[in-house]
């Protein structure tokens, strides 16, 4: 969950700094497609989710606490570091 927050932040600043005026393609390319997606992987979030869902009553609420946390966290890393790198296009 935490690779995944740092992550969405991490995205927001690149695309915010790419808004200041455009870097190389191929560079935003490596570090967001390789980089960032290698750094945080959706596949091992589901699987941890599903895994604590199928563990009863507590895994189920774990598993809603990490969903909750992280899209909502992951929207507001990204927000946050793309207004503060680069103004909105």
């Amino acid at each position: 969950m935490v690779v995944n927050l740092i992550g969405a932040t991490l995205l927001g600043g690149l695309v915010g700094f790419d808004a200041r005026g455009p870097m190389d393609s191929d560079l935003v390319a490596g570090l967001t497609i390789g980089f960032l997606g290698g750094f945080t992987t959706f596949s091992t979030w589901m699987v941890d989710v599903v895994a604590l869902a199928e563990d009863g009553h507590r895994g189920r609420r774990q598993a809603a606490f990490n969903l909750t946390i992280t899209l909502l966290g992951g929207i507001g890393g990204y927000a946050l570091a793309r207004g503060l790198a680069g103004p909105w296009a």
